[in-house]
């Protein structure tokens, strides 16, 4: 498997934008803005005026009443490493519109779009989204261990479970692509805790990853039970993980709600007491 770029440069035209991977002689993701339609460019006719800034990865494109929006990864923390391979934690993002102006909108339609890009922005500033560029952070090391060598060739968004990529339908027109998959970058929501630790004099690694499903998420009380296709709401899958060594192992453990369908109300005749 080719390792996806670890930064990039962005460079905004009226009528483009261009993704150059940073420091490595690969192809550029070209994004046309009026017609949506994206390719690969070895040498991108990149103008003197376009302003440049680097970032760490794509979320995605979303839709909303001015029309797509590029969300791009601005701003990171390292978490540790895994095998000798960086877990990085999203610490902020940006979006750009594809539109120019927004005289196409009403002024209603003006501040409802405000108040969804603010409500995107909230979310993706949550410290909970996590990535790598060349660990897959979607499986357990159980499941990559039982796969295949031709499995293991693929590209990260390619091979990625869906239940825990929190940008997968973002990501659907550059993944629908082979060419474009180099581009595609899988970001799981939970939680990623990584520390060095020694007992006895040995030295080992350990990580805890929590990977909350994308199906079926909500708050507590709200979301429970089963849908039609079996996803538990509020599915959670941790993993401990111990590399010491040259061995690894992992510990997994499962979480969500009763697997029946089944509802609850919330009202004020239930009161839990606080623990």
């Amino acid at each position: 498997m080719s390792a996806l770029p670890d930064e990039l440069l962005l460079y905004s035209t009226p009528d483009k934008y261009i993704i150059e991977p940073a420091n490595v002689s690969e192809k550029s993701l070209i994004i046309d803005r009026v017609s949506r339609e994206v390719t690969l460019s070895a040498k991108p006719d990149i103008p003197p005026q376009a302003v440049s800034k680097v970032i760490y990865g794509i979320v995605g494109v979303i839709n909303l009443l001015a029309g797509p929006y590029l969300i791009v990864i601005v701003d990171r923390r390292r978490v540790g490493e895994i095998n000798g391979q960086v877990i990085w934690r999203i610490k902020a993002t940006e979006a750009y519109s594809y539109t120019k102006t927004s005289l196409h909108l009403t002024e209603e339609q003006i501040q409802y779009n405000k108040q969804y890009t603010a409500m995107v922005q909230s979310v993706l500033s949550t410290p909970n989204f996590y990535y790598s560029t060349t660990y897959d952070l979607s499986h357990t090391l159980q499941r990559l261990y039982n796969t295949t060598p031709d499995f293991l060739q693929m590209g990260l968004m390619e091979r990625a479970d869906y239940r825990f990529v929190w940008n997968h339908y973002l990501m659907s027109e550059f993944s629908n692509q082979v060419e474009l998959q180099k581009f595609c970058l899988p970001i799981i929501h939970g939680f990623v805790y990584i520390k060095t630790c020694a007992i006895n004099g040995r030295g080992f690694t350990f990580a805890l990853i929590s990977r909350r499903s994308c199906y079926r998420a909500g708050t507590r009380m709200f979301m429970r039970g089963l849908d039609s296709e079996g996803h538990a709401a509020n599915f959670v899958e941790t993993e401990q993980i111990i590399e010491g060594d040259s061995a690894r192992s992992s510990f997994v453990q499962t979480r969500g709600s009763i697997p029946l369908f089944w509802s609850q109300l919330p009202d004020l005749r239930y009161k839990p007491p606080p623990p």
